[in-house]
């Protein structure tokens, strides 16, 4: 007969109700991540830097105006407060 040492029966693997350490570690880092973020404070409100609609319709005539006397689309824009393509479409138009 062969050795009795062979033949042990060993007990057959039960999972266990705790989780594996990794997982732990895992969640651990999950949950760390989630109170970071809770104790962050709110965002600060978000700045409007639209330029669109920021013309008077004086400006934009004397723009025109000094468009036609040979200054530069670009240049006009930029010293009236107008939007360039806004000028050019203006420009285009009248």
């Amino acid at each position: 007969m062969p050795d009795s040492a062979q033949y042990i029966k060993t007990r057959p693997q039960v999972p266990s109700h705790r989780p594996s350490s990794r997982l732990r570690r895992v969640r651990s880092r999950h949950v760390a991540v989630i109170i970071r973020i809770l104790r962050k404070k709110m965002a600060r409100t978000k700045v409007n830097k639209r330029k669109k609609g920021n013309h008077t319709a004086d400006n934009m005539l004397q723009a025109i105006r000094h468009y036609r006397l040979g200054w530069s689309i670009r240049k006009t824009a930029k010293e009236y407060n107008v939007c360039y393509p806004t000028l050019q479409h203006y420009i285009k138009k009248m």
